[in-house]
């Protein structure tokens, strides 16, 4: 669900300070944390190297859509986007070019796309508002499979390339295939089979 969060902002901070990152903080109403994003790149001209605080003047509704800043996350989609972004990270501490290793990338972008998913599948019974039918759930989380095999045979084909170390490769094949084995054992618990 998209919503426009502008009247429920209360104050924020923007900091590009250190290149090639900008920070942010957005305190909005009804939240004592604030929301935080990091992002590669630099503001616009007008903001690089600057560190910018703002207030906003304006009346504050609380926004029911604000709930989705802290989201409940199920056990399995949480573990696939901890993992896909493990190896995100690791890839870019080994100054590996997505765009330029098309496997490294396929593997990363499909495990990213796994979570995604998953997201969209389990999310909604974490927070308490599940389908009535469990149909589906069932049927999104057979769309999580497809990245999920596609993220395998990137991986598959990174090995022989020596791209990643050989336990950081060992570990995202169990974490795959154990991702994998979760995803088919909840569908078949939700089918009243498990």
């Amino acid at each position: 669900m998209a919503f426009r969060i502008h009247d429920s902002v209360v104050r924020g901070e923007i900091d590009n300070r250190e290149k090639g990152i900008v920070r942010g903080k957005i305190w909005v109403m009804g939240r004592e944390e604030p929301v935080t994003l990091e992002l590669k790149g630099n503001a616009w001209p007008d903001l690089a190297g600057c560190l910018l605080k703002f207030n906003n003047p304006s009346e504050l509704t609380k926004h029911s859509g604000l709930d989705s800043l802290n989201p409940m996350s199920h056990p399995l989609q949480h573990r696939c986007f901890e993992s896909a972004q493990k190896y995100w990270h690791l890839a870019d501490e080994l100054d590996l070019d997505q765009g330029e290793h098309e496997d490294l990338g396929q593997f990363i972008f499909e495990f990213q796309t796994t979570g995604v998913k998953l997201a969209g599948a389990l999310n909604g019974i974490a927070e308490g508002h599940a389908y009535e039918d469990n149909s589906f759930t069932v049927a999104y989380l057979k769309r999580a499979l497809d990245p999920l095999h596609k993220s395998q045979a990137g991986l598959e084909a990174v090995a022989p390339q020596k791209l990643l170390p050989n336990e950081a490769i060992t570990e995202a094949r169990r974490e795959l295939f154990e991702i994998r084995e979760g995803i088919l054992k909840l569908m078949d618990e939700l089918r009243g089979r498990g």
